[in-house]
């Protein structure tokens, strides 16, 4: 009995060692890395609509409008804000003469060509996500991206057609980062955090947009690297960089990670909805296709993004020909909106996370209660 005991004793204690080499090896790295990936894909997220406003600020320095308006060129009468001399000389300015002499409908095919390829590439994306992994989905994704933000002033320069099959392509990209999100965010995110983790992820839209709207109007009302180029040249570069960090960073699952702690990797793995390596049933394509739910979702998504679209590319044209602001006072009023997006999107998911652990309100009540404030 006392042979039995001691040896116990000794497993015990050789139990406790490894465990304590275990964790004190664990806790080399820092940062939890489900808080590293929310961080990686926030700043994804903040690329979509970065490369957005920066198009439609940027476009207004680009084109000459004064030279489309001109009444030697239009028999159609434009109706403006009025302005004083002094505005009026600033206006013509070299700043608002842009070296293009595009059309209000070529503008408006440049700035939804970049849409058109966000709109066709979720659903395949999401098979890709699935079938060769969400890590190369996203990070091809910003690869395709960022190389169109970044060759759109040679395009432009070259044809305006090229510049419009370049902003699809570079949409196109962007569709793959939201896709290949999706299947990360599943893998990645514990049902006790997934709210909060999806919603710092989320927010990177109106960060983005907030931050490239600021500063792409300075860039393009200056002479850094010819002015608006910058605004291309500058976004596309930080955005190879962001996909370099992504490849190296960023992995696949916690089962995958050389340096995720034993206690992380088994939080999350305990907190998924289910075993994601499992075959899943076939997707119920008719019911989906014939449901009113289904249709009631796409109708108040299709709301939600159309407002968003708005702001993103039809305001900064409408502030900049029409009501007549400078390239600088454009980008700083076309980012207002995203300042309380961005603080209401924090705001909303804290009060419904606090709502749900209460049991106030279910989930559903609570989705449905902040899609209708918003």
């Amino acid at each position: 009995m006392e042979i039995l005991s001691t040896n116990e004793n000794e497993c015990c204690q050789n139990s406790y060692e490894v465990k304590r080499i275990r964790d004190k090896g664990s806790r080399r790295f820092y940062i939890p890395c489900r808080y590293l990936v929310t961080l990686i894909e926030f700043f994804a997220f903040s690329e979509i609509n970065a490369y957005r406003i920066a198009t439609s600020i940027s476009l207004v320095a680009m084109v000459n409008n004064s030279a489309i308006d001109s009444p030697k060129t239009s028999n159609v009468t434009i109706v403006s804000c009025p302005l004083n001399t002094s505005e009026s000389e600033s206006y013509s300015g070299s700043e608002n003469k842009g070296e293009f002499d595009w059309s209000p409908a070529l503008q408006g095919y440049i700035l939804s060509a970049g849409f058109l390829g966000y709109f066709l590439t979720p659903i395949p994306g999401g098979r890709l996500a699935e079938t060769y992994g969400a890590k190369p989905t996203v990070v091809l994704g910003l690869l395709i991206s960022s190389t169109g933000h970044l060759l759109s002033p040679l395009a432009a320069w070259s044809s305006v057609y090229l510049l419009i099959v370049i902003q699809t392509l570079r949409g196109i990209g962007q569709g793959l980062i939201t896709s290949g999100h999706s299947v990360l965010a599943a893998k990645w995110f514990p049902r006790p955090e997934r709210g909060l983790l999806n919603t710092l992820t989320w927010s990177g839209f109106a960060v983005g947009a907030l931050t490239s709207g600021v500063t792409a109007g300075s860039m393009c009302s200056s002479s850094f690297l010819g002015g608006w180029p910058s605004v291309y040249y500058v976004q596309g570069s930080l955005g190879l960089l962001l996909c370099l960090c992504a490849q190296v960073f960023l992995f696949e699952s916690p089962k995958v990670h050389p340096r995720i702690s034993a206690g992380e990797k088994e939080f999350i793995l305990q907190n998924q909805e289910s075993d994601l390596s499992r075959k899943r049933p076939p997707t119920p394509w008719i019911k989906m296709l014939t449901s009113i739910k289904v249709y009631a979702m796409i109708f108040g998504i299709f709301g939600q993004f159309w407002t968003i679209t708005h702001f993103l590319a039809v305001q900064p044209i409408f502030l900049g020909t029409i009501l007549r602001f400078s390239v600088k006072e454009n980008g700083f009023l076309a980012s207002i909106p995203f300042v309380f997006q961005a603080m209401n999107g924090y705001l909303g998911s804290g009060i419904s996370k606090w709502l749900n652990t209460h049991n106030y309100v279910g989930v559903d009540k609570a989705r449905k209660g902040c899609n209708l404030f918003g």
